[in-house]
């Protein structure tokens, strides 16, 4: 089949769209394309993915007017046959897809309407009617797409009702970034670790006033969600034992995070977060690290069942430094929290298990 990956949003090898989905289908055989916005021009073909580059846009007003349309345009010239939507602003361009026969799947890596709650850029007293109407529009569309795709199982549950064709597959770790055998090596001074966007709705202020009543250093591996909170936090007393490395590769994520003596997954309790699954957690899990992570009764359950973590309420910085304590004062509890979450990622929780899902979903619409 020749496939074509399209997104007006995510970076050219996210680690969903790129890394495990097209490489996955390009390693079955398929001519797969990813059509994605870059500051790189022309194409490159890596791991058997032809992948276009187009103009990356300025703001959200460019992208929303300009790039969906953009990487439709490129992606038709592809010729290929099933087109794959990372991103909810391209559900419009389904119809004219349609009318060309082509099939197209939507991937669904968040709740919307649940996510929306959470936008900074959003003003509050709309944040409601602009989730509602999100929904509806979403829900039209999803009627009349071929198939769709979800991160997680709850998401699956919403869309299931609308399109029977819907399959959950979730966004667990690649096993050769973690590989079997391979082990931790603690630093010398212990250090906790977060991976991924730095944003109040995802405790970046808890973790840090967190760094009060315990001493251990904060590694931060990602972007701050604007200037504003950057500077507040830098002006908690507990900066001081900060570590910000910015946005950092793979292979250096791995590396940080085998270094850690735990990983923090301290989320808000929004609607949006309290059935998601964070890749890091189980990246985290992947690497033998234990992990520390808000007490949602779904995570809690999951976290449970397998051991390889302690929960505590996300809002609460005593709790988490409480947590972070507890690991540091008893080295054979963290270890054995570890070694369990190695074992449930290598057995459960990786991208192995999921594979197959994707290649059968193709195989089906072929």
């Amino acid at each position: 089949m020749i496939i074509c990956h399209l997104t007006s949003v995510h970076k050219p090898y996210d680690v969903r769209i790129f890394l495990k989905e097209c490489r996955s289908l390009a390693s079955a055989g398929h001519q797969v394309h990813l059509v994605v916005p870059s500051e790189k021009t022309g194409t490159e073909v890596k791991d058997g993915v032809t992948i276009h580059f187009v103009k990356k846009p300025t703001g959200r007003k460019e992208r929303f007017l300009q790039t969906g349309k953009l990487v439709v345009e490129v992606g038709l010239k592809t010729e290929a046959t099933v087109f794959h939507l990372h991103d909810p602003e391209l559900l419009v361009w389904v119809g004219k897809l349609k009318n060309l026969n082509k099939k197209v799947i939507y991937d669904a890596h968040e709740d919307l309407p649940r996510q929306i709650a959470g936008k900074p850029w959003i003003a509050k007293p709309i944040r409601k009617f602009v989730g509602t109407v999100s929904e509806m529009g979403e829900n039209r569309y999803a009627k009349k797409v071929d198939a769709i795709v979800t991160a997680t199982p709850h998401i699956a549950e919403r869309f299931i009702k609308i399109n029977p064709n819907t399959i959950n597959i979730n966004n667990y770790p690649l096993l050769e970034e973690f590989p079997v055998g391979q082990e931790k090596k603690p630093a010398a001074k212990p250090y906790v670790i977060y991976v991924g966007g730095i944003m109040r709705s995802r405790g970046a202020v808890e973790m840090i006033k967190a760094l009060e009543w315990v001493d251990v250093k904060l590694l931060l591996a990602g972007t701050f969600e604007s200037d504003a909170l950057l500077e507040e936090c830098k002006q908690l007393p507990g900066w001081k034992n900060v570590e910000y490395v910015g946005f950092v590769g793979r292979g250096e994520v791995s590396r940080l995070i085998l270094g850690a003596l735990a990983g923090l997954v301290v989320l808000h309790p929004l609607d949006s977060y309290k059935q998601a699954l964070p890749i890091k957690m189980f990246e985290y899990a992947a690497a033998g690290v234990p992990v520390i992570a808000s007490n949602f009764p779904f995570w809690e359950k999951l976290i449970n069942a397998h051991q390889f973590g302690l929960t505590v309420s996300p809002t609460n910085p005593q709790e988490i430094a409480k947590a972070i304590a507890e690991l540091l004062g008893n080295p054979t509890l963290a270890a054995r929290l570890g070694a369990n979450g190695k074992v449930a990622v290598e057995n459960h929780f990786n991208w192995k298990t999921e594979e197959h899902k994707l290649l059968d979903l193709y195989n089906k619409l072929a």
